[in-house]
C-alpha cells in the first residue's frame, strides 16, 4: 500500500515554496485549494532551466494566463532560447489512478 500523500494547509504554503526544489524534491503534496495550485505551479515554472513539460487537462487561465506564469516563460527563453515548453492535453481516462 503507497503512503497517501500530505495535506497543504494554507498556514505552510510560503514554507513550502522555499523547500520544495524541482528535479530534488520527490515527496508528494495534496494540494487541496486552487490558491496553492497556482502558487507552487508559478514556484516550479520559475525554477525551469532547460524546459517545460505541461500535461494537464486544459490550460487553466487562473494558472497559465498571469503574469507570474508568463514571466517564468520568458525567462526560460531569454535563458536558453531553445529550451522547449510544451503542453499536453490529457483525457479524462488518462488522470484517474
Amino acid at each position: 500500500m503507497s503512503e497517501q500523500p500530505e495535506p497543504v494547509s494554507p498556514d505552510t504554503i510560503e514554507n513550502l515554496e522555499e523547500q520544495y526544489v524541482l528535479g530534488e524534491t520527490s515527496h508528494e503534496l495534496l494540494l487541496e485549494t486552487s490558491a496553492q495550485h497556482v502558487r507552487l505551479t508559478h514556484h516550479m515554472a520559475a525554477q525551469a532551466t532547460r524546459s517545460m513539460k505541461i500535461f494537464t487537462r486544459d490550460l487553466d487561465p487562473l494558472i497559465y494566463d498571469s503574469p507570474e506564469f508568463i514571466e517564468a516563460c520568458k525567462h526560460l527563453a531569454l535563458r536558453s532560447p531553445y529550451a522547449p515548453v510544451s503542453y499536453t492535453h490529457l483525457r479524462a481516462h488518462e488522470t484517474e489512478r
